[in-house]
């Protein structure tokens, strides 16, 4: 497992120290940067992307939430600015390759452009089926994602690994 709790304090069980969250393992990992590409909509695949980047630099929900993409980002360097951190500070940069399992994240370029474009890294995103993401619709809004959005990208995330929003809990 990778220390990246991207339930934590996102999931009602999951609320509490590190050692009660969900880490994603290396499997899902590689399953969110294929579908990071292959996802049948662009929605699955920001959903998968923002995992993967979640993972690789060991950020949790609330990082996400008012993130930007650095103007110093390459396309072989992922940086960003994240509003707040865990324990309060904010304008925090981070950063890794945009390199993973599966090779170069060839979507980085486009979620850069995207991002820059809109003022914000993720968008809010939309469910029609909650208990069951993958049976309904899943969509992008127009403004940026908040913290319940965020609960549902994860469970939409873990949800097209085949972990279904009832294991996850």
């Amino acid at each position: 497992e990778f220390d990246a709790p991207v339930l934590f304090n996102t999931v009602k069980p999951y609320r509490g120290d590190s050692d009660t969250a969900t880490s994603p393992s290396l499997w899902c990992l590689h399953e969110w940067e294929r579908l990071a590409v292959e996802a049948s909509s662009p929605a699955l695949r920001l959903v998968c992307q923002v995992a993967v980047l979640a993972t690789w630099l060991s950020l949790r929900a609330v990082h996400f939430v008012g993130a930007t993409v650095l103007p110093s980002s390459t396309e072989s360097s992922v940086q960003l600015n994240l509003a707040k951190d865990k324990d309060g500070s904010t304008n925090v940069w981070v950063g890794c390759d945009a390199a993973g399992l599966c090779g170069v994240f060839s979507w980085w370029v486009e979620l850069v452009a995207a991002a820059t474009g809109r003022g914000y890294l993720v968008p809010s995103i939309a469910v029609s089926v909650p208990d069951d993401p993958l049976s309904g619709e899943v969509s992008l809004g127009d403004s940026p994602i908040d913290s319940r959005g965020m609960v549902l990208l994860y469970r939409v995330a873990f949800a097209l690994v085949g972990i279904s929003p009832s294991m996850q809990a």
